[in-house]
């Protein structure tokens, strides 16, 4: 099984424009997916076909509705709830142009990192590889990553990391892969 790791995801809202018309009504009709690095990681791979199960941090309403996007996409989840709110992003395209509005995400509680870094230490075990993918949320406690992040020592899985905001580098592991 192949674990993504999104600890900051989004509703991805995208709106096709022929012209946005600033300072006036610009009526859309909106594309909506369960976003995030890591999510775009877990869809690609589930439609090659690979064993994927998704985690991270999800909360509130659209976090309810994020699982409903991942189950409709056939995305495995196992998310770990906040109580803050997940965030949105919005992607205008126009005019050959594309313009964001992204929400920095949920602050996250002591309570909340420990409560998914046990699930996250009970994925990873039965994982064959690790992906931790995308940026973190908003006063995300940085000093805390550490506990998290590099998998137990007994662990084999391959891992790689691309979060933004973590400069954090995974602990060498023997290359293999997880397909015979």
């Amino acid at each position: 099984m192949i674990l993504t790791v999104t600890m900051n995801p989004a509703i991805d809202t995208a709106y096709q424009l022929d012209k946005l018309i600033i300072d006036d009504v610009n009526r859309v009709s909106p594309k909506k997916t369960a976003g995030g690095k890591g999510l775009n990681v877990s869809r690609v791979l589930c439609q090659l076909g690979d064993d994927v199960v998704a985690t991270g941090l999800l909360g509130g309403h659209m976090g309810a509705y994020m699982g409903s996007l991942m189950d409709a996409d056939g995305i495995n989840h196992e998310f770990t709830p906040i109580a803050g709110e997940t965030r949105i992003c919005l992607n205008i395209l126009h005019e050959g142009n594309q313009t964001e509005l992204l929400e920095s995400g949920p602050e996250i509680s002591a309570e909340e990192l420990a409560s998914f870094s046990a699930k996250f230490a009970e994925l990873v075990a039965k994982a064959d590889c690790v992906t931790i993918s995308g940026s973190l949320p908003k006063a995300f406690p940085p000093t805390s990553t550490p506990a998290w992040s590099p998998m137990p020592p007994s662990i084999t899985s391959p891992c790689c990391s691309t979060p933004r905001a973590l400069p954090w580098t995974p602990p060498s592991r023997p290359r293999s892969s997880p397909r015979s």
